[in-house]
C-alpha cells in the first residue's frame, strides 16, 4: 500500500489534495492500494466521495506530528509515502525518511530534502534549483511532463480555439480572501462586451459575505454569472473560450483542454510560474492581487490583446507541446518504483 500525505482547508486550498487525487487513481490503476494520511484541520468532507480509506492526525501541536505519520506506516506495514505538504521541516523530513521511502511533490525547494524521490512539475523547474545537494542518491524529476493532470481531463478532449470569445471563466481556487474575482470583472468593464458571458466560480472557502457581493455583482450585469462549487471542471472548460486564473494547478488543468489564459497571482510560491509563462508566451500576466495595487490599465490591455483570434493561436502553438495529460501516470510509475 502506497500512503499519501496532503491537506485541504480554507488556508490552503484544495490544489494539494486534487492533485493527490490524480495521482492515487493512476497509482490504482497500476494495481497498488492508496490511503491518505491528513492533518486534524483538515475539511475531510472531501473524502465523502472518493474510494479510499483515510487516517486523520490527532497531534496538533505542530499543526501535524511525524511521529504519528510513522505510527500509522508502521502499524499499516506502509513502505512508501507519497507527501505533498509545505508544512514540513528538515526535522520532519528525517524522520519520516528514517522509516519509509518518501517521494516529495514540491516547488517551494525550501531546504536540502532528505528523500527518496523529489518530484517538481513546475513549468519553471530545473534540475539546478535543486543543488548543491548533500544528498546524491536522490532521485529527481522535473518539468511541465509530471503535471499530475486529474481523471476527469484525461479523456476528455480538447477546444477548437474560436475566432471569438463567446465564455471566460474567472476562477482563484477554492478561496479568495483578497476578492480577486470581484476585482477583474470591475477591471475589465465587462458592460462594454454584451456578447461575451462572464463566469465567478465561487470557491469552496468563500465566506457568505463574499458570495453576497459576488451574486450582488451578477445582478447588476446581464452578462456575469456566478457558477456554484462542485462543478465538473473538465464539461466547465469545455465551454470555455479563455480561463483567468492563478499560476497554479487551475491555469495547467485548462491549458491541457487547450482553453487559453490569463494568469495571477496571490501567493508566494505561484510568482516564478506566472513569469516563466508569460516569458514563453503561454499566457499572459496581469498581476499580484496579493500586493493589493491591481493595475486596471494592465487588466483591460492583455484582455483586449485575448480578444484576438491570432494572439491566442500564437499562444496555443506555445502550450500546446507542453501538456500530454500523462503526468499523473509518469508520477505514479515513480513512487511504486517502476521507473
Amino acid at each position: 500500500m502506497i500512503a499519501i500525505r496532503a491537506d485541504c482547508n480554507s488556508e490552503i486550498g484544495m490544489g494539494h489534495i486534487m492533485r493527490c487525487l490524480s495521482v492515487a487513481d493512476s497509482i490504482t490503476a497500476l494495481g497498488e492500494e492508496v490511503c491518505f494520511i491528513v492533518s486534524k484541520d483538515t475539511d475531510i468532507s472531501f473524502f465523502d466521495n472518493i474510494p479510499y480509506n483515510y487516517f486523520v492526525l490527532q497531534d496538533d501541536k505542530d499543526i501535524w506530528s511525524a511521529k504519528e505519520v510513522c505510527n500509522i506506516l508502521k502499524e499499516k506495514n506502509i513502505d512508501t509515502l507519497f507527501l505533498d505538504s509545505y508544512r514540513v521541516t528538515e526535522e520532519k523530513i528525517n524522520e519520516l525518511s528514517a522509516t519509509v521511502k518518501v517521494c516529495y511533490l514540491d516547488d517551494l525547494h525550501l531546504f536540502d530534502y532528505n528523500v527518496n524521490t523529489v518530484i517538481n512539475y513546475n513549468i519553471e523547474a530545473t534540475n539546478s534549483d535543486y543543488l548543491p545537494t548533500k544528498y546524491l542518491n536522490r532521485k529527481l524529476y522535473v518539468g511541465a511532463e509530471y503535471f499530475p493532470l486529474r481523471s476527469e481531463f484525461q479523456n476528455a478532449g480538447k477546444i477548437v480555439i474560436k475566432k471569438e470569445i463567446q465564455n471566460v471563466l474567472i476562477t482563484t481556487g477554492s478561496t479568495d480572501k483578497n476578492q480577486i474575482a470581484k476585482q477583474i470583472v470591475e477591471a475589465i468593464g465587462v458592460n462594454k462586451y454584451p456578447n461575451i458571458h462572464f463566469h465567478i466560480l465561487k470557491g469552496k472557502f468563500y465566506n457568505d459575505a463574499y458570495k453576497n457581493e459576488l451574486d450582488n455583482l451578477a445582478d447588476g450585469y446581464s452578462n456575469v454569472h456566478i457558477l456554484e462549487w462542485g462543478q465538473t471542471m473538465a464539461e466547465l472548460y469545455l465551454k470555455t473560450d479563455l480561463v483567468i486564473a492563478p499560476g497554479s494547478t487551475t491555469t495547467f488543468e485548462a491549458l491541457s483542454l487547450n482553453v487559453p489564459c490569463i494568469s495571477f497571482e496571490f501567493v508566494d510560491n505561484q510568482h516564478e510560474q506566472c513569469m516563466c509563462m508569460e516569458n514563453m508566451g503561454i499566457a499572459p500576466y496581469i498581476g499580484n492581487f496579493a500586493e493589493n495595487a491591481i493595475k486596471t490599465e494592465v487588466i483591460k490591455a492583455v484582455f483586449t490583446n485575448m480578444l484576438g483570434f491570432t494572439y491566442r493561436k500564437n499562444l496555443e502553438a506555445n502550450y500546446s507541446k507542453l501538456f500530454d495529460g500523462k503526468g499523473s501516470h509518469r508520477i505514479a510509475e515513480i513512487v511504486i518504483g517502476r521507473k
